[in-house]
């Protein structure tokens, strides 16, 4: 499972706003991971927040989607959002593993 980093707030958010963006381009889940050279699992994992995307993915997603101009800039705003630590959290700690 990726690293669990960031809000989970924030990633569910964008993640929702991924699967929109996905079904507003009229793609199934499998037709718009093959481009990506990604899994249909884990575009769903993507979409559910379940899993973080790196930002040469979510570039990737967005230039597929169709996404341009001032939604471009505000997803890219929150997307950045999601890879910060939250103020209770030390950049220090390591995130806590399950056994």
């Amino acid at each position: 499972m990726g690293t669990r980093t960031g809000s989970v707030v924030r990633r569910r958010m964008l993640a929702r706003r991924l699967r929109v963006l996905r079904e507003r381009a009229g793609l199934p889940l499998d037709s718009a991971a093959a481009p990506l050279y990604w899994s249909g699992s884990k575009l769903h994992r993507i979409e559910t927040g379940q899993q973080p995307v790196d930002v040469h993915g979510f570039k990737s997603m967005l230039d597929l989607y169709g996404v341009g101009g001032d939604e471009w800039t505000e997803l890219m705003a929150l997307a950045v959002e999601t890879r910060r630590h939250g103020w209770w959290r030390s950049r220090w700690t390591r995130p806590h593993r399950r056994p």
